[in-house]
């Protein structure tokens, strides 16, 4: 089955937003960056050098560290989708009443995706972990 027009609009869209508000910045932990910084990842950081030459031992190292970071992640991930009950599921999943509870918020941040993005710092504190604002 052929994608419509309109599919591939939203797809080139979402992409383009990933692009523009994630990729390559110090808050996307799923780059080299973060795995070459030993205050992130303690010894399982290899240089870049080490990255860039493709040294087999570094290579290794990343792996099993991404290896790990990632079960991780998909297990609690797992237990956060399995946690909610069909009534939270039902709400976070349909658009309308997303759309709804965003336009009747007060916060003026929360009228438009570029409000959000340039208002709101949406990482998490570096040492409480907890939603900064």
């Amino acid at each position: 089955m052929t994608p419509s027009r309109s599919q591939i609009s939203v797809t080139a869209r979402v992409v383009d937003w990933y692009l523009c508000t994630h990729h390559r910045r110090p808050s996307n932990v799923g780059t080299i960056a973060t795995f070459s910084d030993p205050g992130q990842v303690g010894h399982f950081a290899v240089t870049v050098e080490e990255y860039e030459r493709g040294d087999a031992a570094a290579l290794f190292k990343l792996l099993v560290a991404v290896t790990m970071f990632q079960r991780r992640q998909d297990a609690q991930i797992l237990r956060i989708l399995r946690s909610l009950t069909r009534q939270e599921v039902a709400s976070l999943t349909d658009a309308s009443h997303l759309l709804r509870r965003a336009a009747g918020s007060r916060c003026d941040a929360l009228q438009s995706n570029h409000q959000l993005l340039a208002w709101c710092d949406l990482d998490k504190h570096p040492w409480t972990k907890a939603g900064v604002w």
